[in-house]
């Protein structure tokens, strides 16, 4: 389940002839790394003084984030639908291009995987990143830059199929806010 400040926009398209679920996602932006990486109390002034996070680390988090967004909506499509024999995934960011000021929806991150793949994978025991290498991901490099990849797939380009129960699943699951 993503916390509430993790973006929750999934568009799914599903061909029940294939089996095949074409999802495109909202990725956080990097804001949702904390900057400040601790404080400290100074008696002597009675303030607190940040450390702030390193460039790098931000960057490492950030790429995690992702990956472990990425993977969760993997795991959460296979095993919600037993019909379902491939997910192509494609992660998005919303962000204001700095050279021409339009707001623009770049891939970060894109991944077709069947589902034999898929069942042999551990999640629990997996480093995100390395298991998203080991599923020849499309990952951008700088996804803190919002550098972005080229998608498995065009989403807009994906056939789609309007079924009741894959709606119903898409209520159910990809929208992890949902009253329990």
């Amino acid at each position: 389940m993503l916390p509430e400040d993790v973006p929750h926009l999934v568009e799914v398209a599903y061909t029940p002839q294939g089996e095949q679920a074409v999802v495109r996602f909202e990725l956080p932006s990097v804001d949702v790394i904390p900057k400040v990486e601790s404080n400290t109390y100074v008696a002597t002034t009675g303030t607190l003084r940040e450390k702030k996070r390193a460039a790098a680390q931000v960057a490492q988090l950030y790429r995690s984030v992702v990956s472990q967004i990425t993977l969760l909506y993997m795991r959460d499509l296979f095993e919600s639908d037993q019909e379902v024999n491939n997910v192509e995934l494609g992660g998005h960011v919303h962000f204001v291009n700095p050279a021409t000021g339009q707001p623009e929806y770049p891939c970060l991150i894109s991944i077709a995987v069947d589902r034999a793949r898929y069942m042999g994978l551990n999640l629990r025991d997996v480093q995100p990143d390395v298991c998203l290498r080991h599923l020849n991901a499309l990952v951008s490099r700088h996804p803190h830059l919002v550098e972005p990849v080229t998608p498995v797939r065009d989403f807009d380009l994906a056939p789609t199929h309007s079924s009741k129960a894959w709606m119903s699943l898409r209520a159910s699951i990809l929208d992890p806010i949902s009253p329990e």
